[in-house]
């Protein structure tokens, strides 16, 4: 659609909103009951950047929400919300860029047993994040729809049924790279659930499709081609068991089938879990849990599937299962002492190796009041024998907390250490430490806060299997002043999915060498707002991120620095805004060649409740 027709098709689709709400300040018919609230803007927007042309317009926007029911909530109720030319004119939509829209719904018999919805959105010039982990953003640019149907049937006596249809696109473009991803996706669901004689049985079935085209995380000028497709049963079985008990049971399969640059695969997984636990006293439980999967390697990926299909491209046609079985008990000696004990047993058929281990552990959990404050303490030691080690190998875990109030001071603290505890592949155990610290004062009218974290992991004796990340962050307010400041670094390994990088679910051979993206970074942001009066707020911030990326060939180095300024003053119905943003994103080798954008705005912005 031409803009000047999308901006002629979107001041229509408002103006159609403020006619209704004329009618709707009148009569509405006997049986239609409306509800419509408006924001109208208006003012001065430029524009100007390496990427884009500049330009300067007088800008006219707005926000509307409609909705309703006709006759009773329960048998037929929408709603629907437009908004046009909502850039930083109207701080409610944070983006550089005029982004405008609609997002609709109706919903059918929602008091009776067939219950049903339809829903519709659509976005144009939005602003978006590539997530990174444990440290920043980086800023896209796109647009997208969506639509989706459900329906649902549920009769005293008989099984329930659940229907839900999902499909929708878009375009995403990560600033800097000149390089646009594209998607598209649909998802079926059917689910079903029925209580016969104190057995709850629940049924789902779910088919997902998703075609992307995704810049490549440390070469942004090419991209990944990879369509997905997911078929996945579930039946669950439960009921409950003597002694406050209670019995479930799981069966899963996944069908999954990739085409990822070219590369065509399909892999199927299957699951049972079974567990059951009981109460015989009131301070001792038990647990038993039995799990089988016949893909080993296909199920640590699902938490990523469908959105990294490259991941399992090179683990397939390679056998790998899994059996593991563990006890758990737990005995409460006071309500301040408790006692643990599990142990695990597990037997692995992973790429043509058959690893089995054992793991026995105990622990003791104390916490009471002391010093004024709470102490909590965990001490645990662990015994664990695999068939690749060969050596027994004793493991500890250790945590302390600790809190207390002292004055105008409130504080808090923890501390956690692991050594060589069980991973989700039995050939290999992890280790790792975290730390965490919070102060709070009273500095007269002055509130001043500082919280600091981090924590670091890795599999013991595997390379480039360790993540680190750390926070920082502080911040002081009175009622009419505040700053704050934060500081992050994080590092580690990822697979690139179609909304970021995801810390790897494995490692070797789980995820391949050829797939693996290190990355490490570090942000850091500062703020600042001022209330001189109730009616006017003035705010600004900064934030940049250093950060970079690389696989088995290339190395990206990547920045981000963005700042906002802004100034809202409220009369009545009326809001009054003016400020500037500047927005920096390089990424590529030494940067790549940065892409800069930067807006002035000032406006004002009218409030209507119609009825």
């Amino acid at each position: 659609m031409r803009p000047g027709l999308r901006q002629l098709v979107w001041i229509g689709t408002l103006g159609v909103a403020c006619t209704l709400s004329a009618w709707g300040q009148v009569t509405v018919g006997d049986n239609l009951s409306l509800n419509l609230d408006a924001d109208a803007s208006f003012g001065y927007n430029g524009s100007f950047g390496d990427r884009i042309p500049g330009a300067h317009n007088l800008n006219f926007g707005g926000a509307g929400n409609l909705k309703g029911y006709y006759y009773n909530p329960n048998f037929f109720s929408f709603y629907a919300a437009p908004y046009y030319g909502q850039s930083r004119l109207n701080s409610n939509y944070r983006s550089v860029f005029d982004s405008s829209g609609v997002s609709a719904a109706v919903r059918l018999f929602s008091g009776g047993h067939t219950p049903g919805s339809f829903s519709y959105s659509k976005t144009y010039n939005r602003e978006g994040e590539f997530g990174l982990p444990n440290a920043g953003t980086y800023r896209t640019h796109g647009q997208g729809q969506s639509f989706g149907v459900g329906w649902a049937f549920s009769f005293p006596d008989y099984p329930s049924l659940e229907v839900g249809y999902n499909f929708g696109d878009g375009t995403s473009e990560v600033l800097g790279t000149g390089t646009s991803g594209k998607n598209d996706f649909r998802t079926f669901t059917v689910g079903s659930g029925y209580q016969f004689h104190g057995f709850v049985m629940n049924a789902s079935y779910l088919n997902n499709r998703i075609s992307q085209k995704l810049p490549e995380i440390t070469d942004f000028s090419e991209l990944l081609t990879a369509n997905t497709g997911q078929n996945t049963t579930q039946f669950n079985l439960s009921h409950r068991l003597p002694f406050n008990g209670n019995f479930q049971t799981n069966l899963n399969r996944t069908n999954y089938s990739s085409d990822f640059a070219g590369v065509p695969i399909e892999e199927t997984f299957d699951s049972v879990t079974t567990s059951a636990t009981m109460n015989p006293i009131s301070r001792l439980s038990l647990g038993m849990n039995v799990g089988y999967t016949d893909n080993l390697a296909a199920s640590l990926l699902e938490s990523v599937l469908p959105t990294a299909p490259g991941a399992v491209r090179e683990t397939a046609h390679h056998s790998s299962s899994s059996l593991d079985i563990s006890e758990v008990a737990t005995y409460a000696i006071t309500q301040q002492f408790r006692l643990q004990g599990w142990a695990d047993q597990r037997r692995q058929d992973i790429f043509g190796y058959q690893v089995t281990s054992d793991l026995y552990s105990g622990g003791a959990n104390y916490s009471r009041a002391m010093w004024s404050g709470m102490v909590g303490l965990y001490a645990g030691v662990s015994r664990y024998t695999s068939s690749v080690a060969g050596d027994d190998q004793t493991g500890t875990t250790e945590s302390i907390s600790y809190s207390r109030r002292l004055g105008a001071w409130s504080a808090s603290s923890s501390f956690h250490y692991s050594r060589n505890v069980q991973s989700a592949l039995a050939s290999y155990t992890q280790s790792g430490c975290g730390y965490g610290v919070s102060l709070n004062r009273m500095l007269g009218s002055w509130r001043w806060n500082l919280t600091a974290g981090g924590s670091q992991n890795a599999l013991d004796s595997v390379a480039d299997s360790s993540t680190f990340a750390h926070n920082y962050s502080s911040s002081i307010a009175s009622r009419r002043v505040s700053f704050s400041g934060s500081y992050a670094r994080s590092s580690g390994n990822a697979i690139q999915t179609g909304t970021g990088l995801v810390t790897t679910p494995g490692p070797l051979p789980i995820v391949p060498p050829s797939l693996l993206i290190l990355y490490g970074g570090n942000t850091y942001s500062l703020a600042a707002s001022v209330h001189p009066t109730g009616r006017l707020n003035i705010s600004g911030d900064y934030l940049r991120t250093n950060y970079h990326t690389q696989n088995a060939f290339i190395v990206s180095e990547n920045r981000v620095k963005q700042s906002d300024f802004i100034a809202d003053y409220y009369f009545r119905q009326m809001h009054f805004v003016v400020g500037y943003s500047y927005l920096y994103q390089g990424i590529g080798a030494g940067a790549g060649v940065p892409a800069t954008y930067q807006a002035v705005f000032a406006g004002v912005t009218r409030h209507f409740n119609f009825f």
